[in-house]
């Protein structure tokens, strides 16, 4: 008894260990486009898009690293997240259709501010 008990713990031990890791899905390179807008106040705002690659790369048991940001991210594929004490400053990703990432940063304040988003493919 003792030893189907032992046989139980190590097969559901082993079971965890070699169970697919959902995030393998989105790790990889993405080709696509940056697109970088920014505005001063009282000056032009400037715009540029180039084409980019962004590397996403699993980091420990629950993060991702998106272009050198770490965000936790869920089997759903999206994160989302104010930053820096602002309602207009923000980070999200979201991967979709099993290929695809695209992100989003936004930041500023009173006196100007500055919006890149990223949208590419697995390569």
């Amino acid at each position: 008894m003792a030893i189907m008990a032992l046989s139980s713990i190590i097969s559901s031990c082993n079971t965890e260990k070699d169970s697919p890791d959902y995030r393998d899905e989105f790790v990889g390179e993405y080709f696509g486009i940056r697109t970088n807008s920014s505005w001063m106040l009282g000056e032009p705002g400037t715009s540029s898009q180039v084409e980019d690659t962004v590397l996403v790369v699993a980091v420990g048991d629950s993060l991702l690293r998106i272009d050198g940001t770490e965000i936790p991210i869920g089997p759903d594929g999206y994160f989302f997240e104010y930053r820096g004490g602002s309602a207009s400053s923000y980070y999200s990703a979201e991967f979709s259709q099993g290929d695809s990432l695209t992100t989003e940063l936004n930041g500023g304040g009173l006196g100007g501010g500055y919006h890149s988003t990223f949208q590419g493919k697995k390569y």
